[in-house]
């Protein structure tokens, strides 16, 4: 499948990305959560942890009215995160059996993403 996700409003950092079924909390002091996650932010962060394996070491950085697609590669377990019109700088990793597709709003109020659109199966 794929998403696409709009950046309406961003007074903060943003991260798209991937969780492991294993996490059980967001209550953490740091922007990996304690692990469990692979999460790509606005600007050019990255947090990751064993239970993905990033095929790459692309970054993003993202504003206000960005798009990006999040997709799920399911037959080769791969997941792909890129902004809109910069598909050359696809963020990839390998996804453990059990994920979920994650959205992480920095810690000022104020940030705000809209899932514009879906595609299932992608092709």
């Amino acid at each position: 499948f794929k998403l696409q996700l709009t950046i309406t409003h961003k007074a903060d950092h943003v991260g798209f990305g991937f969780i492991a079924d294993v996490l059980n909390t967001f209550e953490h002091d740091e922007w990996g959560f304690g692990g469990h996650c692979n999460l790509w932010y606005s600007d050019r962060d990255f947090r990751g942890s064993n239970e993905f394996r990033e095929n790459n070491r692309n970054r993003l950085t993202l504003q206000a009215g960005h798009v990006i697609n999040v997709q799920v590669d399911g037959r080769e377990g791969i997941g792909r995160v890129w902004l809109e019109g910069n598909e050359q700088n696809t963020c990839e990793t390998v996804l453990p059996p059990r994920f979920a597709v994650a959205v992480s709003l920095g810690g000022r109020v104020g940030s705000a993403v809209a899932l514009t659109n879906h595609q299932e199966p992608y092709p």
